[in-house]
């Protein structure tokens, strides 16, 4: 989970760094073309750092990096429970699960 933040934060903070200094490079230089370019390229830049940290908010934790152990009763459908969990031991009556990770079904 803290590898995606990670990288998501390096991106961002790539972004933001080539944003400053071709902001910098568009301040010091008169020449118009090297603004032109520079200011595109700072828009563009920016536009990235701004979209990195919106996107932070939507990361989700990845499923199957818990394991429980139950009991499962005669009430569960165990069709359902399947689709859901992966069983991944078994010791009498209780099971060691994980979520699937090919699990997207809303509740």
């Amino acid at each position: 989970m803290w590898r995606v933040y990670l990288w998501t934060w390096v991106i961002t903070m790539i972004g933001m760094i080539i944003f400053v200094i071709s902001s910098i490079i568009c301040i010091i230089y008169s020449n118009e073309i090297i603004q032109i370019i520079f200011g595109m390229n700072s828009i563009c830049f920016f536009i990235l750092f701004v979209v990195g940290i919106f996107c932070m908010g939507f990361i989700e934790n990845p499923t199957g990096k818990y394991t429980y152990k139950v009991t499962i009763s005669d009430e569960v459908n165990f069709v359902e429970f399947n689709n859901k969990y992966e069983i991944i031991d078994q010791d009498g009556l209780i099971y060691t699960i994980k979520e699937k990770e090919n699990n997207n079904e809303s509740n």
